[in-house]
């Protein structure tokens, strides 16, 4: 299973893959792809997120109903749109890892201060 953590879309790094979550006025979609930078048209009046090999999921508010998953190979995501956007970066196995043994050093640390060995953080 895939694990996302919360950014600010200025965070976002071309080639990473994210997951983006809009709730629009009927819908609450989806997003999961690899993040192919910003392009702007029309001397910066409009501007795309670009996205390749890009699953998209949407739920229908109103009806029981859902579309998708499908799969995009490219497609480009207006920002000019009004939603209620939350992106989120993918979190590697090697990442989880890395803060599970910071968490474990922590706690050992913690617990060696305070000498409760149940201690936890």
């Amino acid at each position: 299973m895939l694990s996302f953590v919360l950014i600010e879309e200025n965070e976002m790094v071309k080639g990473d893959k994210y997951k983006i979550e809009e709730n629009s006025y009927n819908f609450n979609k989806t997003f999961i792809g690899i993040y192919n930078g910003t392009f702007y048209d029309n001397l910066n009046t409009y501007s795309y997120l670009l996205w390749l090999k890009t699953t998209f999921v949407a739920q229908n508010k109103k009806r029981d109903d859902h579309i998708g998953p499908t799969y995009f190979e490219t497609m480009r995501m207006s920002m000019t749109t009004i939603y209620d956007r939350k992106f989120y970066k993918l979190l590697l196995s090697k990442e989880k890892i890395q803060q599970a043994m910071e968490q474990r050093s922590v706690n050992i640390i913690l617990q060696n201060i305070t000498g409760d060995k149940t201690f936890k953080y």
